[in-house]
């Protein structure tokens, strides 16, 4: 979705749809990763462990994308793409780096 939401900058209305959808997702993924692993954090074996990599990670990318969309919807249209690429470019190393 991040993609999606980066690719349809052009189209005021469904880019912030898409915004919308995107950080839903982002929470919600957070959220359900929490409940059912939040248990495999463990900062015994170090914090870049390969469970404590992917947790932070999906983390940082789902803070980073959330904090975008409520930029732009508080008026700051300068500073969010960044944020958003960012984040949808952490939570995808987060999945690439648990599949791999």
């Amino acid at each position: 979705m991040a993609g999606v939401t980066a690719a349809s900058n052009s189209s005021k209305s469904f880019h912030e749809t898409a915004a919308y959808v995107t950080a839903a997702g982002a929470l919600s993924t957070l959220l359900t990763g929490y409940l059912a692993h939040g248990e495999q954090f463990d900062m015994s074996e170090g914090i870049f462990s390969e469970p404590n990599r992917h947790i932070i990670l999906g983390t940082l990318g789902a803070t980073l994308l959330t904090s975008a969309v409520v930029m732009a919807a508080n008026g700051d249209k300068s500073g969010h793409s960044g944020l958003g690429i960012s984040g949808g470019v952490l939570m995808t190393l987060g999945i690439i780096d648990i599949k791999w």
